[in-house]
């Protein structure tokens, strides 16, 4: 049995909304804007997928559908991790194993099975990143954790918000299914 737990709604929770508040508010955060309260009720977020440890919401994603994406759904969307020490370090850090947090992967499995039971086929992940090194890291976790085994990793980046002449829209994407997000020439490597 495991320690974490990974519930996902079509509704944010209150446990999400607790989350978002967190992140909103982290001065760390380099994306609280992402985490505002508008964001959280996004006509494009169709899922809410929260970690809960010890009955303490840990970890927050978002499933979301924009027109852009041609019909695909981006998972992992809006991730975000609780940094608490527990005595052993930063307790959420005890699940990373293999490049990836494992329930992340559990959030990640769980809506693909959201977006696949209501005819969705074509998810993927993005990330923002200079080099393909981190998404390679990744990669390779949700292949080792994931129920599903059919992941891409795609070698350019991808335009994965409207905005295509902010270098930050251009993103490296790990799918699985036809996505049809348009392409860069640059391999980003």
């Amino acid at each position: 049995m495991s320690e974490w737990t990974v519930i996902t709604t079509t509704e944010p929770t209150d446990n999400v909304r607790k989350i978002f508040d967190i992140a909103y508010a982290d001065p760390k955060n380099k994306l609280a804007n992402n985490y505002s309260i508008g964001n959280l009720y996004n006509q494009n977020s169709i899922a809410y997928s929260v970690t809960m440890y010890e009955n303490e919401p840990i970890a927050v994603s978002t499933l979301m559908n924009r027109p852009l994406y041609n019909g695909a759904v981006r998972a992992l969307s809006r991730y975000y991790v609780v940094q608490i020490n527990d005595g052993d370090g930063l307790f959420p850090d005890k699940f990373y194993i293999d490049g990836m947090r494992t329930h992340a992967v559990e959030q990640l499995d769980q809506q693909v099975k959201l977006a696949t039971d209501i005819h969705i086929n074509d998810v993927f992940i993005s990330r923002e990143d200079k080099t393909h090194r981190r998404m390679t890291r990744i990669h390779k976790g949700i292949l080792t954790h994931s129920k599903y085994k059919d992941w891409i990793l795609e070698k350019s980046r991808w335009l994965v918000c409207p905005n295509s002449e902010s270098p930050a829209c251009w993103q490296f994407v790990i799918r699985r299914g036809d996505a049809r997000l348009m392409q860069s020439e640059d391999d980003g490597a």
